[in-house]
C-alpha cells in the first residue's frame, strides 16, 4: 500500500513540476495586446509571452519591448502561430541584457497598464503595456544538424564550384 502511495505522490510531483507557466496571484484574462489597446482593460491580469525585440534597462526597471504570441499549456510561446501584437512590459528591477537578449523568448505575468506610444521607422504607435509581477525566461531552442542520409561521405554529388551546400544542414540558422 505504502508503495503505490509513494508512486501516487511521485506521479503528482512529476506533473506539478511540468506546469513552468510564471505564477499569478490571481486568474488571467485570456486577452491579445491588440484587444487590451481596444478595450482598455487595464488593471486586468494578463499572461503575455514571446520574443524580446528590444531591451530598456534602467536602474530600478527594466523594459521589455516584445511580440506576442499564443501561449501553450504549459505557458511557453509558440513561435509558429501568428503574432498577437507588440507590447511593452516593464518590471521591477535590473534584468541583464545579454541574459534577456533580443530573440529570446519570455512568458510575462503583470497588470495591465495604461498604452504607450513608441516610434517604429518614424512610425508612432500606441501599444499596450504591462507591470510585470513574473518573468519566466526559456530556454534557446535546441541546435538540430541534419545529415542528408542519400548523400553520403562516398557519395556527395560534385557542386562544379557552385558551393551548393548538399550534406550538414542546420536549424536555426
Amino acid at each position: 500500500m505504502s508503495i503505490r502511495l509513494f508512486y501516487v505522490a511521485a506521479l503528482v510531483v512529476g506533473l506539478a513540476s511540468c506546469a513552468a507557466q510564471p505564477p499569478s496571484k490571481v486568474p488571467v484574462k485570456d486577452i491579445t495586446p491588440l484587444q487590451a489597446l481596444e478595450n482598455g482593460n487595464a488593471g486586468d491580469q494578463v499572461r503575455w509571452g514571446g520574443p524580446i525585440l528590444a531591451v530598456e534597462p534602467k536602474q530600478d526597471q527594466t523594459c521589455f519591448h516584445m511580440l506576442s504570441f499564443f501561449l501553450a499549456a504549459n505557458g511557453e510561446p509558440h513561435l509558429q502561430n501568428q503574432p498577437q501584437g507588440h507590447f511593452i512590459a516593464c518590471a521591477k528591477g535590473y534584468y541583464d541584457p545579454t541574459i534577456y537578449a533580443p530573440r529570446r523568448v519570455i512568458t510575462v505575468v503583470g497588470t495591465v497598464g495604461s498604452p504607450r506610444t513608441v516610434k517604429v521607422h518614424d512610425i508612432e504607435r500606441k501599444v499596450a503595456a504591462v507591470d510585470v509581477q513574473a518573468v519566466h525566461l526559456w530556454p534557446p531552442p535546441p541546435f538540430v544538424a541534419y545529415y542528408d542520409p542519400w548523400y553520403g561521405p562516398c557519395c556527395a554529388p560534385v557542386s562544379y564550384g557552385l558551393g551548393y551546400p548538399y550534406g550538414i544542414y542546420t536549424y536555426p540558422p
